[in-house]
């Protein structure tokens, strides 16, 4: 890549070992890319705009000052400030074919999930617990709240909304196949026990902010990839008799 010519082997293996080389690679492809994508005059002003807002800039001259300051100069402040709308614009050209196989292989990670959660390290508390609650001795927020041993005590035991595949694998099943309501019996969970109660499974569909989620995730995953086969090339070369940008 032309922009990573400048640097010699000695700064690579320095950017490599700080760490800083993965991102500088992703950050350069990522320009490199969407350099081909156009914007109207409109489009350009209200990314503008929208930078000097955020920065509290009102001149130009407290723009300049700005620029100095943070040893930047006018194109750097328009990629800073166009660069969100040139991916998305980039992905909606290059993604949108791959969003329906890409929902369809997530599904089942996206529906979103409300549940109460019971946790103790005890068994035999775990089990009394679940006892009083199923024989409507007590509410499973009142319990949960006093007896739990985790986060959720401080929501009444409630979790959520979330996307189900961000709860433990071992509750996903049971939350998938339970109805609403009904109070699971205890299950081992890493070093405790828990008590699980599905609240409300809301199905993901494929509509406009979905649509917009799955490109953003094809477009990490292939800036990923990219950056990955460039800082691999990038890293053999340096440590070669040649420079980067030479053979």
């Amino acid at each position: 890549m032309d922009s990573l010519q400048c640097f010699s082997k000695e700064s690579i293996l320095l950017l490599h070992k700080n760490k800083l080389l993965l991102p500088l690679i992703s950050s350069e492809i990522i320009k490199k890319k969407t350099s081909s994508i156009s914007l109207t005059e409109e489009e350009k002003q209200k990314c503008i705009e929208k930078l000097l807002n955020a920065l509290n800039i009102g001149s130009e001259e407290e723009k300049e000052i700005w620029l100095k300051s943070n040893y930047l100069d006018q194109e750097d402040f328009f990629w800073l400030a166009t660069r969100d709308l040139l991916i998305k614009k980039y992905c909606d050209q290059k993604f949108e074919s791959q969003i329906e196989s890409r929902f369809l292989e997530r599904k089942s990670e996206l529906d979103i999930v409300i549940y109460s959660l019971l946790r103790h390290k005890d068994r035999n508390v775990i089990n009394e617990l679940f006892l009083r609650i199923t024989e409507k001795e007590s509410e499973f927020g009142e319990i949960a709240k006093q007896y739990s041993q985790g986060f959720e005590s401080k929501k009444r035991g409630v979790v959520g909304p979330i996307p189900i595949g961000k709860a433990h694998p071992s509750l996903v099943e049971i939350l998938k196949n339970s109805a609403p309501g009904i109070v699971q019996p205890p299950i081992k969970l890493l070093d405790g026990y828990v008590v699980v109660r599905l609240e409300s499974l809301d199905k993901a569909v494929l509509d406009d902010f979905m649509r917009e989620q799955m490109k953003e995730e094809l477009f990490k995953i292939w800036a990923e990839k990219e950056t990955e086969k460039l800082y691999k090339i990038i890293l053999s070369n340096s440590s070669s008799k040649t420079n980067i940008g030479e053979g």
